[in-house]
């Protein structure tokens, strides 16, 4: 009988280049094979900036992912520099990660980031979307 090589413990990790480095690392540590081998690549297209969303122009954005608010603000740091985040506009995201991608990156004064909580069922439109019901732009219209 002929036996197969089976490796156990093995990660074949797929999400975008940057975002699987630090799950590789913790997988690592505690014995596990793991490759990063990235499913797509997310970049941003050409950029029309007559017509770009700069924050100062809403009064709410939403990032969908750590790495669109990556982009987002990369944009913004090559463009107008912006470090401080417009006091008038609402922030949220759909998880913690995503947060602190945003937490890191921008000098928030009296701004919050709305997101669901490590407690979260899921980091989602639906679960952040029950955050926004709570919230005080329930009834403000857009």
């Amino acid at each position: 009988m002929e036996h197969k090589n089976i490796i156990s413990n093995l990660a074949i990790l797929t999400r975008p280049k940057g975002n699987n480095e630090n799950l590789a690392f913790q997988l690592e540590k505690i014995g596990w094979i793991a490759k990063c081998l990235p499913a797509l690549e997310i970049k941003p297209t050409d950029i029309d900036y007559l017509n770009f969303p700069f924050p100062e122009n809403y009064d709410f954005i939403i990032f969908v992912s750590g790495s669109a608010a990556r982009i987002y603000l990369n944009i913004l740091q090559n463009r107008k520099n912006l470090i401080n985040w417009p006091v008038n506009t609402k922030i949220a995201t759909t998880g913690p990660a995503s947060a602190k991608v945003l937490k890191d990156s921008l000098r928030l004064i009296n701004s919050t980031i709305l997101y669901p909580s490590l407690s979260s069922k899921s980091f989602d439109s639906e679960e952040l979307w029950k955050i926004l019901e709570k919230s005080e732009i329930k009834n403000k219209k857009f």
